[in-house]
């Protein structure tokens, strides 16, 4: 999956073969998941092999990758694949850990000002809302502590976003 021919191969397996004959694929892509994530050269067949395997939804594989990963949700949100790998977890049942790490990490704030990384965030705030998960607000009082930062290019999104909830400080 490192480069297009490997990926347009696992591809086919993956989309020709069943779960069960595609566990060991599964397990090498999810060994290798950080380093097809941050990785550019053939961006979109690595994107679908990575997003193939989490959305299986199967909790054996996602406990796999939501370890496999953490520790790098922050530095991957703000990379141009490695974002959508995050949002694709946000978005399943592993989205404590991306919460979790989000609350955590030094570089919220930039990871709000990122043109990668605030789309990460408002997936997360929106799933985080839906799911009525206490990580929303937070990540959201979190990010309100310096909103002066946020109001400038990709950050006026999650400003608007705090300014609307009316967790602004006056």
């Amino acid at each position: 999956m490192t480069n297009r021919i490997g990926s347009y191969a696992v591809l086919s397996c993956l989309d020709h073969f069943g779960d069960e004959k595609n566990d060991l694929l599964y397990r090498e892509a999810i060994k290798n998941l950080f380093h097809v994530a941050i990785n550019e050269v053939g961006a979109l067949q690595k994107l679908r092999s990575a997003e193939n395997v989490i959305d299986l939804h199967s909790l054996m594989y996602g406990e796999l990758i939501f370890s496999r990963l953490k520790g790098h949700y922050a530095r991957l949100s703000l990379q141009n694949v490695g974002c959508h790998v995050v949002e694709k977890c946000v978005n399943s049942h592993g989205r404590d850990y991306v919460f979790e790490e989000l609350m955590e990490s030094n570089i919220l704030s930039r990871v709000a000002k990122d043109q990668h990384g605030n789309y990460v965030l408002q997936t997360a705030f929106k799933v985080a809302k839906e799911a009525g998960s206490p990580y929303y607000e937070e990540i959201l009082k979190k990010l309100a502590e310096n909103p002066a930062s946020l109001n400038a290019r990709f950050g006026k999104y999650i400003y608007n976003l705090i300014s609307a909830e009316s967790f602004l400080k006056n």
